[in-house]
């Protein structure tokens, strides 16, 4: 962990060899043996009371003085041993070492030599010489004296061997070192000293676990750091836990990693606890046993000054990735937002604003997703996830279908594209741009922005997905040549490249498009050898058997349909793509029926109904479509005994899934032809039906039935007719029908269930229904532009219907209101130029004259009313009319004969005596 490193070595563990020198003093800094003179006797007195108050200032220059003096005896000794102390103490480590070495060379043999030797080790340890401190420490226990020695002395050699060891991590020798200090810590009489001691040594002790990797045992051993100990705030001790819980993270092991992270103490809390410690010790006797820990906290407090900036921010970080990794993202989500908030400007900020965003996203929290996003996306700053953020903010715009945010995200991902087109994220940036223009149908900008990053960069992710979307965006808007060309280009430079296997696929699917079918299947075979493990290999497979399909060749199309479906069904049947499935089935089902090879249509739709509906795989649309058309199949085989039996499982099973396809249409099937098959009425069927979907709740089914059994002749109410869930429940035939039983009683509703109709199933073969009944109430509102529109998109949509030619007489109507009489009389003529529309040929050709009438035509006119009141007098609502136009239009034309024969002839017409019409034409005949 390389952000966690400390100070210089010799700062740090100078504050360890200091904070345990005390000690030792007590048994050393006494005056012992004969001195020259009195005088000699007081100074050494005076010397060691300042050196216990660490009143170096006064005692070293003293010390120094007599070092320079010729003498002899113990109290050279004296001198030599102080000053080494002294200035050992006074952080003069090399000073330290010269006076050593004048003691040991005139006193090896003095029993304070031991002391004194300890010392020496100490002065080296301070520079870092670790090796010869070891050298000294470890010749101890060999000594023949050892055991004659004090227990407090020998622990705290032990001690120092331990700890001199742990500071080099010689993790092996320390571990042996600190057990064996552990064991004999029980021996030491003073209390506080063996707390003390005992601390430090399991400190150092989980500090060695973790040089050795031996992180269970590391942490075991925390609990016996309990409280508010030095040992357990120490700095040092801390930053072993973050690399212990380093490791486990690097491990995946993020369970332990957090163990570790939250038993850190971190160095504000660290800070305090010493500040509070100093305050302590500076109210007490300046001894100089307290003077020593006030030196070793004031060296603590300076390290964690020293500190790196990103100590804190990164550990947090840290914690916040353990918890994502876990999928505790709540957690994680407010582990990385309180580093974003608590440290803004520092460049784990960043790290932690994605981590946040990340953690909401997955949360399901998209506003407060969204939210992180937009600010991150703002920050001028924030570049490192600009990409990702920006991907994702895009699936959140898509899903609330937010053209305005999805505009300024396209803005600010283009300005960075071309401003870091080389960076890490362009790549993502590229495609997530291309994906937000594509949505805004803004083609033209996606060429022009994806050519300039593509000359700008030439290779790499960034360069190879903008020629991906230069080619997409040019098959969007049907140019299907520049994307062979493009895609070609991308395949052959970058094969590797995250869109190369999506661009072999549409090389072909574009050739496909331009109907090279030839071209199509050799680049599909190129494809599916160079990618048999692409998850687009069912496509490619199905796409094979629709070129087949195209050119009705039967035994290429279901070769490879089958293939398709092989290749589309996984083992054992799991999450197998239904829709490439669907389409091999239906198309297979679809060339037999054109070929009229009914047999193998029941046999495919059987073998479906088999494998995927009855086995639940087939979605509900799907598998309503294959009963559908196997009912149909058998038919036309003549089995209507089957088709019923087919019919009747379809609509109970699915009957209440509004988007069900053909279960209006079998429902028709079974009113019309139920008791011609059976030889008896549906109705009790229906009635159980409606009984077992009233019972479940399931009102979709429900309402058909309704619907059903009102078509048989049987009136039957229903509360759901008069409730608004009628408008969530009911299917498109069921709108139809109701809107248009209703259409004189009550308008509002009518118009409502074809409003619903139109929104909600605009492709749907009912929608016709509410495009004619919408567009009739446009017509006696005025709103007659509106009303063409409706009647022009039907006669577009629903070519095929039967019930078309109400539309194209719709248009004419609307035509003839705004004036447009030449397009009103074509319209009209499409209807009486079909002769299966002969049943509506009366109101087309009273249509024509009235816009032959509107143009300025009245002979026109005059004999287009002829034919309707000769050929379709029974129709009395146009030939009445007719002839009273006929009529006036001889008077305008002041031929006051032919209008009154009109009129006299009209009044003979005894099928036209009811109507209003009538009456007026007696009038207009006897002003006459």
């Amino acid at each position: 962990m390389s952000n966690l490193t400390l100070q210089p070595k010799l700062r740090r563990k100078l504050s360890y060899l200091l904070g345990g020198l005390f000690l030792c003093l007590g048994s050393t800094l006494s005056l012992q043996g004969n001195f020259e003179n009195v005088d000699t006797t007081r100074l050494f007195e005076r010397m060691q009371a300042r050196i216990n108050v660490n009143d170096y200032d006064r005692a070293l220059p003293k010390l120094e003085e007599l070092k320079e003096r010729r003498i002899r005896g113990e109290a050279r000794e004296n001198v030599f041993f102080f000053l080494t102390l002294a200035r050992l103490l006074d952080g003069n480590l090399e000073g330290a070492l010269e006076a050593s070495d004048l003691y040991l060379e005139d006193f090896p043999e003095h029993e304070r030599e031991r002391f004194l030797s300890v010392y020496r080790a100490d002065a080296l340890r301070g520079l870092g010489r670790y090796e010869e401190a070891l050298e000294i420490l470890r010749e101890y226990p060999n000594r023949r004296n050892w055991g004659n020695w004090s227990r407090d002395f020998r622990i705290d050699v032990r001690s120092k061997i331990a700890e001199t060891f742990y500071l080099i991590e010689d993790w092996e020798n320390a571990l042996s070192a600190i057990e064996t200090l552990i064991q004999q810590l029980p021996r030491i009489q003073d209390e506080a000293q063996r707390q003390e001691m005992r601390l430090r040594a399991y400190s150092y002790l989980i500090q060695t676990y973790i040089g050795l990797g031996r992180l269970d045992e590391a942490f075991s051993a925390i609990p016996n750091l309990a409280g508010d100990t030095d040992a357990r705030f120490d700095l040092s001790f801390n930053m072993a836990l973050i690399r212990g819980g380093d490791q486990m993270r690097e491990a995946e092991n993020y369970n332990a990693a957090l163990a570790f992270y939250q038993s850190v103490i971190l160095p504000d809390q660290i800070r305090e606890h010493f500040n509070n410690r100093l305050e302590m010790l500076r109210q007490e006797p300046p001894r100089s046993e307290t003077l020593a820990r006030i030196q070793s906290i004031e060296r603590r407090l300076e390290i964690i000054e020293d500190l790196p900036p990103d100590v804190v921010p990164s550990f947090r970080w840290r914690i916040g990735d353990s918890y994502y990794n876990l999928g505790r993202l709540h957690e994680a989500y407010w582990a990385f937002r309180r580093v974003w908030d608590e440290h803004p400007d520092h460049p784990f900020a960043e790290r932690a604003m994605y981590g946040s965003f990340n953690s909401a996203h997955q949360l399901g929290r998209k506003d407060r997703a969204q939210r992180i996003g937009e600010a991150y996306m703002a920050d001028e700053d924030t570049t490192l996830f600009y990409g990702i953020i920006g991907s994702r903010l895009w699936d959140i715009y898509r899903a609330a279908n937010d053209a305005q945010a999805i505009t300024t995200l396209a803005d600010q991902l283009e300005f960075y594209v071309l401003e870091e087109p080389e960076s890490d994220q362009a790549g993502i940036g590229v495609t997530t741009l291309g994906s937000a223009l594509s949505s805004l149908r803004d083609f033209d900008r996606i060429q022009t922005v994806m050519n300039r990053v593509y000359r700008a960069v030439g290779t790499g992710d960034a360069a190879d997905n903008a020629q991906f979307w230069i080619g997409t965006s040019a098959m969007m808007q049907r140019d299907f040549q520049t994307p062979i060309n493009q895609f070609k280009e991308l395949v052959e430079r970058s094969p590797d490249a995250p869109f190369a296997e999506e661009a072999s696929f549409r090389i072909p699917t574009s050739y496909m498009a331009l109907r090279e079918w030839d071209e199509a299947k050799n680049y599909f075979n190129q494809f599916l050898e160079n990618y048999p493990e692409s998850r687009l290999v069912p496509d490619a497979l199905g796409m094979m058997g629709d070129i087949g399909y195209a050119q009705r060749d039967r035994e290429t199309a279901f070769e490879f349909y089958d293939r398709a479906i092989t290749a589309a069904t996984p083992p054992e049947m799991e999450t197998p793509n239904m829709q490439i499935i669907d389409r091999a089935f239906f198309r297979r089902a679809g060339m037999a029926r054109n070929e009229r090879d009914y047999p193998t249509v029941v046999q495919l739709l059987e073998e479906y109904r088999e494998d995927f509906i009855a086995t639940g795989l087939a979605g509900a649309e799907s598998a309503s479509r294959g009963l559908f058309e196997l009912g149909q199949s058998y038919a036309q085989r003549g089995q209507d005994e089957q088709m019923v039996e087919i019919f009747l499982e379809a609509v109970s099973n699915y009957g209440d899934l509004r988007r069900s396809y053909g279960v209006d249409s079998m429902i028709n099937t079974l009113v019309n032809r139920y008791e011609e098959i059976r030889g008896s009425s549906p109705r009790a069927w229906f009635i159980n039906l409606r009984a077992e979907a009233r019972a479940a709740n399931e009102q979709t089914k429900e309402l058909r039935t309704v619907m059903a059994l009102n078509r048989l002749g049987r009136d039957t109410s229903s509360p759901l007719l008069d409730s608004d869930q009628f408008f969530t429940a009911a299917s498109p035939a069921t709108l139809a029908w109701y809107g248009q039983s209703i259409i004189q009683e009550d308008q509002e509703r009518a118009r409502r269930a074809f409003q619903t109709l139109l929104s909600e199933f605009p492709d749907s073969d009912e929608a016709i229904s509410a495009l004619l009944g919408e567009g009739d109430f446009l017509l006696s509102e005025g709103q007659y532009t509106e009303a063409k529109d409706l009647f022009q998109q039907a006669t577009q949509q629903f070519s095929r219907n039967d019930r078309v030619v109400e539309a194209h007489l719709g248009l004419g109507n609307a035509l003839l209101r705004l004036g447009e009489y030449e397009d009103a009389e074509q319209a009209f003529r499409r209807v009486t130029g079909n002769r299966s529309w002969r049943h509506r040929w009366a109101p087309a050709h009273f249509g024509i004259a009235r816009s032959q009438e509107g143009a300025g035509n009245p002979d026109d006119a005059i004999n287009s009313y002829h034919r309707v009141f000769i050929t379709y007098l029974r129709s009395t609502e146009y030939s009445a009319e007719a002839y009273l136009r006929a009529g006036k239009l001889h008077e305008e034309a002041n031929r006051p004969e032919k209008a009154r024969a009109l009129y006299e002839q009209m009044l003979e017409r005894d099928v036209l005596s009811d109507t209003p019409q009538f009456s007026e034409a007696r009038e207009r005949l006897q002003s006459l």
